[in-house]
């Protein structure tokens, strides 16, 4: 049970680093991005009305990546774990 509980853990603890390193490094491309103005004057284009952001991901999708984790943390807890009682004999 406590590997079990170490393992789910640890995909929280990734998945929340992904997401904030997600974050962070799209608030800093968008605070450092200066447009070329200058360049882009002689080509003209028109653009759309509408933009979309992101792409529309299932929620079953984020389940499947968290168990996922979870099961790969509670092999390598276990690997761990048997690596280091080899070891102390």
């Amino acid at each position: 049970m406590r590997i079990m509980l170490q393992s789910l853990v640890g995909s929280i603890v990734i998945h929340i680093v992904f997401f904030i390193t997600t974050i962070g490094i799209g608030f800093l491309k968008t605070k450092a991005y200066e447009p070329e103005i200058l360049g882009d004057v002689d080509d003209v284009t028109l653009l759309e009305n509408e933009v979309a952001f992101g792409v529309a991901v299932s929620p079953v999708s984020y389940i499947v990546s968290f168990v996922g984790i979870a099961l790969i943390c509670g092999m390598l807890i276990l690997g761990y774990e048997k690596y280091k009682g080899l070891k102390e004999r």
